[in-house]
């Protein structure tokens, strides 16, 4: 049986998810502007996202309930904490380097603007999730 719409909500690893469409929209971003600025923005654009991507999934790996040791929350939110700092990272780097190529190869104004929203959009979404499965694990934790 189907769940109607309206009682529908967000999976508790949307966060995931978000994560692997961003970073393979940032790498389509990547591989089609010329290789000027590649090797030192581009690259570092792409593994700080696959970083972020590596810590969320570690993070989901520690399962929270009443029964949590502090030592397993205690890296589930440092993992969560790490993922967060990749991704706040991540927006300001996508910024100078879409910038960069635009001055350099002539882009359309529109496609940087549009690009730039959508990174921009993805990340605050993204960094919105996290911080909600944050604030859940410490209700979660502090429950017992």
């Amino acid at each position: 049986m189907s769940v109607p719409t309206w009682e529908r909500t967000l999976s508790k690893t949307q966060y995931l998810y978000e994560t692997y469409r961003l970073n393979v929209r940032i790498g389509q971003i990547v591989m089609n502007k010329p290789t000027k600025y590649r090797p030192t923005y581009g690259d570092k654009l792409i593994n700080m996202g696959l970083d972020a991507m590596r810590y969320g999934q570690a993070a989901n790996l520690i399962y929270m309930d009443k029964k949590t040791s502090e030592n397993d929350y205690s890296l589930r939110r440092k993992y969560l904490q790490a993922m967060l700092a990749n991704i706040d990272g991540l927006s300001t780097i996508a910024d100078i380097f879409l910038a960069l190529n635009y001055n350099t190869d002539g882009g359309s104004r529109e496609t940087l603007e549009k690009n730039q929203q959508y990174i921009g959009s993805q990340t605050k979404f993204i960094h919105d999730l996290v911080k909600g499965v944050m604030d859940s694990d410490t209700k979660l934790f502090r429950s017992e």
